[in-house]
């Protein structure tokens, strides 16, 4: 949105919409826990579930069953996983910033006491936006906390007494203890298996939590540019195809059973047609050697890969989408399929994948004794085949 105004939106109604700034009101607000709290629970997959009355007792009394306690919480996940949800959209519409509001009593006693290193059963606990704010707040800000005066506002001298020294060794041996640290604590944070696209988008570290399932579903764009690499990796070395072939080409490899009707719907056809016309998928053509969706694992020093002090190796998996032999040396080719962004040329785009075409040279070299000569991105949204190396 680019109208200078200021607009008033639900979190719903600004889903797909972005703005310079953005104001998220209201992040002090509850939950609505009303529907965890009735003496009923319903479930659309796993069904209902009541309290038990003791009606043959003199104060016939509710009680709460097995069945209600599990669904509830079942019921209270489901929907605070939908409050996730709604926060992320709410925290993704700004494009230069961001600023949330709170309103909370004794917002410094609450954030001291938020949890400096959260559990997945701390956040579920949380009640309301921001106490899951101040969970990550320790992440992101440098807290100072002073004293004013004592926690009862004064001094009481009377109650002041000597304490007597310790013993230096026995200080020494605590200091000790509570200054030691892991000597492989860098190694800790690795895998020892590695996939070269997680390390060169720099999501290779371990995870505190697990992503979001709202997040790790596959948007249409995603699915795309992996329908059309499932096809690219078929496509015909002995002729170009025109847009209408390049269906065609489709349609078999679903009758084929290669890929799916899904995929074939989905796939570009006119990007597999402009490649199949591209001069690089000419010399493809004429290569003594040709190999599509290689996959390869290659060890490697964790200083190599990650650039860390320690005496790991990590097994450096991936996939090469194609890769040509040409005089005798290889030839490496990476399709991709990035949204366009505005001021933004083929060239920039392709630099951003060019480390790990960097990391996949390497290790073909050393797999197969050969040189790779030259590095290619062919961007099929920009009809651009970049060299990067």
């Amino acid at each position: 949105m680019t109208a200078d105004v200021v607009r008033i939106l639900t979190i719903h109604k600004s889903k797909g919409l972005e703005f310079p700034v953005v104001f998220v009101a209201g992040m002090g607000k509850p939950f609505n826990r009303m529907d965890v709290s009735n003496s009923l629970q319903l479930h659309a997959k796993f069904g209902m579930a009541l309290r038990y009355i003791d009606r043959e007792g003199v104060q016939r009394v509710k009680r709460d069953t097995i069945a209600r306690v599990i669904l509830s919480q079942r019921v209270k996940r489901e929907q605070q996983a939908e409050e996730m949800r709604v926060l992320y959209v709410a925290m993704t519409r700004a494009r230069r910033k961001l600023i949330l509001t709170a309103c909370v009593n004794k917002p410094e006693e609450k954030l001291a006491s938020s949890p400096r290193l959260p559990t997945a059963w701390q956040a579920i606990r949380c009640s309301s936006p921001v106490k899951w704010l101040m969970m990550g707040a320790h992440r992101h800000l440098s807290i100072t906390i002073q004293e004013r005066g004592g926690l009862l506002g004064g001094t009481m001298p009377d109650a002041a007494r000597e304490i007597p020294p310790f013993d230096p060794v026995v200080l020494e041996a605590i200091e000790a203890k509570l200054n030691w640290t892991y000597a492989h604590a860098e190694a800790a944070q690795i895998r020892a298996k590695a996939a070269v696209s997680r390390v060169v988008k720099g999501e290779d570290a371990l995870p505190m939590f697990a992503r979001p399932a709202f997040l790790a579903k596959e948007t249409d764009a995603v699915f795309v540019g992996t329908a059309t690499h499932a096809a690219m990796q078929f496509l015909p070395l002995v002729r170009s195809l025109d847009d209408a072939s390049a269906r065609a080409f489709l349609s078999l490899l679903t009758e084929q059973g290669r890929i799916t009707l899904e995929q074939a719907e989905a796939a570009d056809s006119s990007a597999i047609a402009w490649f199949s016309q591209d001069a690089l998928f000419a010399r493809m053509r004429r290569a003594e050697r040709v190999e599509r969706e290689l996959p390869f694992s290659y060890p490697m020093d964790a200083m190599q890969l990650y650039g860390i002090a320690a005496e790991e190796t990590v097994l450096l998996q991936g996939v090469l989408d194609a890769c040509f032999l040409e005089d005798g040396e290889w030839v490496i080719v990476d399709y991709k399929t990035d949204r366009v962004r505005p001021n933004e040329s083929a060239e920039q785009v392709a630099e951003r994948h060019a480390e790990q075409l960097r990391l996949y040279a390497l290790a073909l070299e050393s797999l197969t004794g050969r040189r790779v000569k030259e590095l290619y991105v062919v961007l099929l949204t920009h009809r651009a085949a970049v060299k990067v190396g």
